[in-house]
This record gives structure tokens, C-alpha cells and sequence, in this order.
């Protein structure tokens, strides 16, 4: 798909400056900042860092700490 954009003259040097520095096309610094773009401003389902999680290995065995306790025979929240 094809656009046209226009920027003005010194974004549009600052755009080749970096063409030639990196020796890339016009059109993969748009394509990138528009990825980028997107991905930044796109509604996610989850929270950011939610993924990240780490579990903790050390934890003790739950079934193991409640062996022995006093069942309830009504829930005390309600």
C-alpha cells in the first residue's frame, strides 16, 4: 500500500541524515516509526509487565500447610 506524506524541509534532512547513517530507505524509517507508532498506542488486553511475570520457586507446598487444619462447615464470608 502507498502513501504520501509530507514533512517539512528540516524533518525531511533530519530523515536522510539518518538514511545515509544507517544506510537504510526513507520508506523502512516510516514503515519503523509507524510499527513503533501502533504498537504503542494499540488497547491490550492485559496490563503492561503482566507477562513478565516471574513465579517464586521457593514457596512451600500449600496442600502440606493445611494438612491437620479444622475443615469449616460454613463459609465465614457470607
Amino acid at each position: 500500500m502507498n502513501f504520501s506524506v509530507y514533512v517539512n524541509k528540516a524533518l525531511g534532512q533530519k530523515i536522510n541524515k539518518f538514511v545515509k547513517e544507517l544506510d537504510t530507505t526513507r520508506n523502512t524509517i516510516f514503515r519503523e516509526a509507524i510499527e513503533l507508532w501502533i504498537a504503542q498506542h494499540q488497547k491490550s488486553k492485559w496490563p503492561p509487565g503482566f507477562f513478565d511475570f516471574t513465579a517464586v520457586k521457593d514457596l512451600p507446598d500449600f496442600k502440606a500447610m493445611t494438612k491437620g487444619m479444622k475443615s469449616l462447615s460454613k463459609d465465614p464470608l457470607q
